[in-house]
């Protein structure tokens, strides 16, 4: 009995079945894989299959299949739409930290203002007068016109700065007449705790007039006794001027007596060095004008008398 030959083609189906069921469970389960990029080609495919062990015939199956299965195409694996490229991660929604608005009002950055320093009253005795100040010599003792306070004391008017303060002490009696062959005095007095003096004028006026002013001789008399010599007559019978005045006599001024023969002797400023021999003295207390007469028949009566002064500073 002849035996018939079996056909190759069972076997060559289950091995491609086998083949085909193995790739789809490597491609399903390849998470070590990179999948990404696609199966290759058939033969690298099946090497990754080597190492399992399906029997000769499969090998066999193997040999013949590259010539039975030619150009077919596996393709890729069909794995559902599962998307196993690059993970996807859902973007987190931690929502929007709200800090709120911190308010610190506006910024103002401008240049600062400082401003003058207030550095309270300006010093008294720095010599310059301000504020409340109605004087400053440029010193602190009472005394000499302007107080510690620098206020101008009693009696004295201050102008200038540093201040110059005066003091003018002034008869305001009867007038007194003189008398022939005589010697008469009019007296002031002047209230000026320690002032020492530093300038020293006087004024004298006549009403009536003195007829003649050769007859007379003046001096002035300081608190001290210190005495200084205004006019010289001597009892002169050729100057026969009348006097008048005002006649202001101090440190500057016109020469006494005037020349000429005009009557009266015109009033005016004068010159009286003799001055000079009270500065320095205390200005306290009572000054005297002492008036001689010193020929026969001419009078007149001393009206006006002053005296005006400043102190030494301190």
């Amino acid at each position: 009995m002849m035996t018939t030959p079996r056909s190759p083609a069972p076997r060559i189906a289950i091995a491609c079945a086998v083949l085909l069921l193995s790739a789809c469970t490597e491609l399903r389960s390849g998470t070590d894989r990179e999948l990404d990029s696609g199966l290759g080609d058939r033969d690298a495919q099946l090497d990754l299959d080597a190492s399992r062990d399906l029997g000769a015939p499969f090998d066999a199956a193997l040999d013949l299949g590259r010539d039975d299965l030619g150009s077919d195409d596996l393709g890729a694996a069909d794995l559902g739409g599962t998307d196993l490229g690059a993970t996807h991660l859902a973007a987190t929604d931690l929502g929007t930290l709200d800090l709120g608005v911190v308010d610190l009002g506006p910024a103002d950055l401008g240049p600062p203002e400082l401003g003058p320093p207030d550095l309270g009253p300006p010093p008294c005795g720095n010599g310059i007068v301000a504020g409340p100040e109605t004087c400053d010599d440029g010193f602190t003792q009472a005394g000499d016109g302007c107080s510690a306070t620098c206020f101008a004391e009693p009696g004295f008017s201050c102008i200038g700065a540093p201040s110059v303060c005066s003091y003018t002490a002034t008869y305001a009696g009867a007038p007194v007449a003189t008398a022939d062959m005589a010697t008469v005095t009019v007296t002031i007095g002047a209230s000026v705790s320690t002032c020492l003096l530093r300038t020293l004028s006087m004024s004298h006026a006549w009403n009536p007039n003195h007829t003649a002013a050769g007859d007379l001789t003046m001096d002035l008399l300081a608190p001290s006794g210190a005495a200084a010599r205004l006019m010289t007559g001597g009892g002169s019978p050729f100057d026969t001027r009348d006097l008048r005045g005002p006649y202001d006599f101090g440190a500057s001024g016109a020469a006494w007596p005037p020349t000429g023969t005009a009557s009266p002797i015109a009033a005016a400023r004068y010159l009286r060095s003799s001055l000079s021999a009270l500065l320095g003295t205390p200005a306290t207390g009572m000054w005297r004008l002492q008036v001689l007469d010193g020929f026969a028949m001419d009078s007149g009566s001393i009206f006006e008398f002053s005296v005006t002064f400043t102190c030494e500073t301190r």
